[in-house]
This record gives C-alpha cells, sequence and structure tokens, in this order.
C-alpha cells in the first residue's frame, strides 16, 4: 500500500514538473511546490533540489515576459512556499551555489532592465536564505546600479516594490536591524546619481505609507525620508518640494495623531521641525528672491493674511471668524486682512461663505502649487503682504519657516504648542484672561487674552435690592 502512495506522489510531482516546463505560469509553479509539501517525507534532497531548479528557470522567464514586472509581487507568494521547505532550507550549498552566480550575473549585466531584474531575482534568495538579513543586502544592491538603472532602468515602482518586501516578509524584522538598514541607505546614497537619490525618496514615502507600524513609519521618516531629501534639496533638485510636503502630510495625518500627548509632540517635532526647516532654507537659495525683497504695503494699516488649512469650518475657524467680526466694529482698524485656504477653489464651501459674509478677500491654493510655502511666498509678494498668520495650520509651518514665506511667519496655535521652529517670528496663544504671555516648549507665546460679555443684567438691580430687604438682608 505504502509503494503505491509513493508512485502516485512521485507521478504527481512528474507531472507538475512537466506542466511547469512546457507551459510555465505561477499558478503552475505553486502547484509544484504543493505537490512536494503533500509528501514532504518521501522525497530526496535532490528531488527538491531539480524542481527547485524547474521552478526558478519558470519564474526567471516569467519575469523577462511582458508581464513579468506587474507579477513580481508573485515571485515571493511563491518566495514564501519554498521558504517553508524544510528539504530547500537544510541545502545551505545548494542556496550559496545558486545565490553566487546571480550576484555574478548582475555584476555582469550592463543593461539596467537586466540587472533590475536580476537584483529582484537576488532579493528573491535573500527571502528564503534569511529573511533578517534581506533588506539589508538588497539595499546595498539598490545604491549600486548605476545611473541608467535609477533613471529609466530600475524595474519597478518604489510603491510596488514595497508591496514585494512586504510580501516577502522583508519588512518584518527587529526595530533595532529595520533602523540600521534605514540609516545605511541614507548615509550611501549621497555618493549616488540625482537619479537613484530621487528613487530613493520615492522609496522611503511609499514605505511610510504602507501598512507598517506606527514606530517604523516614525523611523522611516526620521532616518531614511528627512536625510534623503535634504541631499535633493542640497542638489537644489526641485522635486525635494514634492517630497518634502509628503513627509508633512504623513506625519501630521499618522504620526502625530497616533498618540496624542505633549511628550509624543515633542520626541517628533524634535527632528522634524529641523529637519523640514533645512530643507525649505537650502531650496529658498535657489528659488526664491530673499525675504527682504518682499514689497510690503505702506499706510497705516498693515495687510495681513490668515492661513487656514480647511474649506470646512472647526473650531478654530470660529475663533478666527469672531476676530476678524470684531475688527470690523472697531472703530480703528489695526489691520487689513485677508485670508487664505490650503484647499483648491470652492465658492460655496462654509469657510468662503463665512468670509464672503464678512466682505474680507478670500483665495484658494491652485493645484499647480509644488508646495503650499511656494504659494504662500508668491501671495505674500503679489499682496504686499506684511505677515501671514497660520491658523492652527502645523502642516508646512516648519518648511514655510525655513523657505521664508514673508516678512514675518506667526503661528497662532489652538492646540498644538510644543510645535516650533526657529524661523518663526511670533507665536499666538488662546490661554486665560489674566497673563500676557505663556511659555510653551521654552518659546515665549503672546496669549490671546478672551473677551467676555457683560457676566450682570444690571436691569435687575432695583429687584434684587427689594428681594434682600423683604428677607431682612443687608445691603452693604
Amino acid at each position: 500500500m505504502r509503494h503505491s502512495i509513493l508512485s502516485q506522489n512521485a507521478s504527481g510531482v512528474d507531472e507538475a514538473r512537466r506542466k511547469l516546463s512546457d507551459s510555465p505560469s505561477w499558478q503552475a509553479a505553486v502547484h509544484l511546490i504543493k505537490c512536494h509539501s503533500q509528501c514532504d517525507a518521501d522525497i530526496t534532497d535532490d528531488e527538491h533540489s531539480k524542481s527547485y531548479l524547474i521552478v526558478e528557470s519558470a519564474v526567471c522567464r516569467l519575469l523577462a515576459g511582458p508581464d513579468g514586472l506587474l507579477m513580481a509581487n508573485k515571485t515571493f507568494q511563491i518566495a514564501s512556499f519554498l521558504g517553508s521547505d524544510s528539504h530547500l532550507l537544510s541545502q545551505r550549498d545548494f542556496w550559496l551555489e545558486r545565490q553566487a552566480t546571480y550576484e555574478r550575473a548582475f555584476a555582469a549585466a550592463i543593461d539596467a532592465q537586466k540587472r533590475g531584474l536580476v537584483s529582484l531575482a537576488l532579493l528573491f534568495f535573500d527571502v528564503i536564505v534569511g529573511r533578517k538579513a534581506a533588506l539589508e543586502r538588497f539595499v546595498n544592491r539598490l545604491v549600486d546600479l548605476d545611473r541608467e538603472a535609477a533613471a529609466g532602468g530600475f524595474p519597478i515602482t518604489p510603491r510596488d516594490l514595497v508591496q514585494i518586501l512586504q510580501t516577502a516578509g522583508v519588512l518584518s524584522i527587529e526595530p533595532a536591524m529595520f533602523n540600521r538598514v534605514l540609516a545605511t541607505l541614507s548615509q550611501k546614497v549621497d555618493a549616488v546619481s540625482t537619479e537613484t537619490v530621487e528613487y530613493c525618496a520615492a522609496l522611503s514615502i511609499a514605505l511610510a505609507k504602507s501598512e507598517l507600524p506606527v514606530q517604523q513609519i516614525e523611523a522611516t521618516i526620521e532616518l531614511l525620508a528627512l536625510p534623503i531629501v535634504t541631499i535633493l534639496a542640497n542638489r537644489r533638485h526641485e522635486s525635494a518640494f514634492r517630497f518634502a510636503k509628503q513627509i508633512d502630510t504623513i506625519a501630521w495625518s499618522r504620526m502625530f495623531k497616533s498618540v496624542e500627548n505633549s511628550n509624543h509632540d515633542r520626541r517628533i517635532n524634535s527632528y522634524l521641525s529641523p529637519g523640514l526647516e533645512r530643507i525649505g532654507s537650502r531650496l529658498r537659495h535657489e528659488y526664491a528672491k530673499p525675504v527682504e525683497q518682499i514689497p510690503i504695503q505702506t499706510g497705516l494699516r498693515p495687510r495681513v493674511g490668515f492661513l487656514l488649512h480647511s474649506k470646512s469650518r472647526y473650531a478654530h475657524t470660529d475663533v478666527l471668524m469672531t476676530y476678524l467680526r470684531g475688527l470690523r466694529a472697531a472703530n480703528h482698524r489695526s489691520i487689513e486682512a485677508r485670508v487664505y485656504v490650503l484647499a483648491t477653489k470652492r465658492e460655496d464651501c462654509p469657510v468662503a461663505l463665512a468670509i464672503g459674509a464678512l466682505g474680507i478677500p478670500l483665495e484658494f491654493m491652485p493645484t499647480s502649487s509644488p508646495h503650499p510655502a511656494v504659494w504662500l511666498r508668491d501671495v505674500a509678494c503679489a499682496d504686499s503682504l506684511a505677515a501671514i498668520v497660520f491658523v492652527s495650520v502645523t502642516a508646512y509651518l516648519a518648511f514655510s519657516a525655513g523657505y521664508g514665506v514673508g516678512a514675518a511667519l506667526v503661528y497662532w496655535s489652538m492646540k498644538y504648542h510644543n510645535f516650533h521652529a526657529d524661523g518663526v517670528d511670533a507665536y499666538l496663544a488662546n490661554g486665560n484672561a489674566f497673563d500676557e504671555t505663556l511659555d510653551f516648549g521654552g518659546r515665549t507665546w503672546r496669549n490671546c487674552r478672551p473677551s467676555l460679555p457683560p457676566l450682570t443684567d444690571t436691569s435687575t438691580i432695583k429687584d434684587a435690592i427689594r428681594f434682600r430687604a423683604n428677607h431682612g438682608l443687608r445691603d452693604d
């Protein structure tokens, strides 16, 4: 009976090999591996190796085909099957020999597309041999790709590459090793071409947008994205605007809001704010004229722009509305106000309707702007603004401080008081009714003391006196 089962298993493996060899497909490759797993104890190491070589040949043919790059992710689904094969994993010499063959092919390949495909195949080996070191080895090969490979030859987008790394389990490593790999890549990138730097910057953004734990997202921004985008800014590359904007978006959508407490905010701000301000400062020297050249309206009332982040109305929006209504009602208006919104134009949105009712000029950010700071500097020049006030807008503040968006930059915060940047000229906070200034994070904030309506109704004084007299109460 046992001999009959062995014969059936062997014939099943042989048939699976034949189908895969004759008509390579991802399904056929997985089927052959499953046939092995069903009779794992009855097949020798040599038989496992023979089947693997057939799988490997089929995978290489599929990768080189017209849909190969689209199917690269499936390669690592196969790798996960192979990685559970105890026979294959026990044959270290076999794997080292196969890996050495591919290493030589990678070094000898001149065509950029071919080098990229071989690098993916090597990652395939790395995953099976040892997932913990796979990411580090892949990073070392990535920065070795030549200029042509980075510019148009690396055969997969950063986003797809991240999906492959996740499928292969390469990113599921200890935090210390993950951080070390990020630091290694950021250090090596400074010596490669700008095209490779740009690819690695896009890779860092794709990593930070993926389904990583928050701690790994924070490490990716601190150890990889900020250093690499700084390199692009140092080289005056325009893509730095786009990547800096994405870093800000990720920070405020995923990092700060993951844990809302002061210590968490201060820790993130300790590297995020200096990094983005430094990037903005580098780009200012190439793309913007000095702040001193921004024209300021002369006269009794300086023109001040108030920046909102959304077309919707929030609590801080209503605080600004209250201030603007009070400013309009005052006999002496100290400033001439304008409002700017970090959103596409919509005439019937809540902010537009509220600002329009006050008769205050309103402008929305155009979609063509590479970064909000670029647009803000343009409107500061066009409208002769004496100052721009970020009204509870934390995103883009540090970059704008470095880029120099106006003659004066003010941060008016109603929540995040642990966020600051060296280039911010003044800080406003909504505090108590008594102190003129407040201290947050070693910075002095001007306290916007609340104004309260009359707390007593004087029309009832006579009734109150009469009531007290009738009840024998003295009215001293």
